[in-house]
């Protein structure tokens, strides 16, 4: 009698034991799932203004690389012109 009673206050301790861990997790896994959601989003931001930034730089590469040509080009004819006179 005694026995069967120990054991079914175990066996309820055990049970509460067991849905408080539950709530724990759960609570945890929501907790993650919300810091998880907002660090994709940043990512997801960060990611954006890298690809804007990195398109920015790669025109004004362009443009200098445009700029130089143009520049050697006129040296050359400037070079030519005094070597006529």
């Amino acid at each position: 009698m005694k026995l069967e009673r120990e054991r079914t206050l175990l066996a309820e301790t055990l049970k509460a034991r067991e849905a408080a861990l539950k709530t724990e997790l759960d609570q945890k896994l929501r907790e993650w799932k919300g810091v998880n959601d907002a660090l994709q989003e940043q990512l997801s931001r960060e990611t954006g203004e890298s690809a804007k930034i990195r398109e920015a730089q790669q025109a004004r590469l362009a443009e200098l690389d445009r700029q130089n040509q143009e520049a050697q080009s006129q040296a050359k004819i400037l070079q030519h012109q005094l070597q006529g006179v």
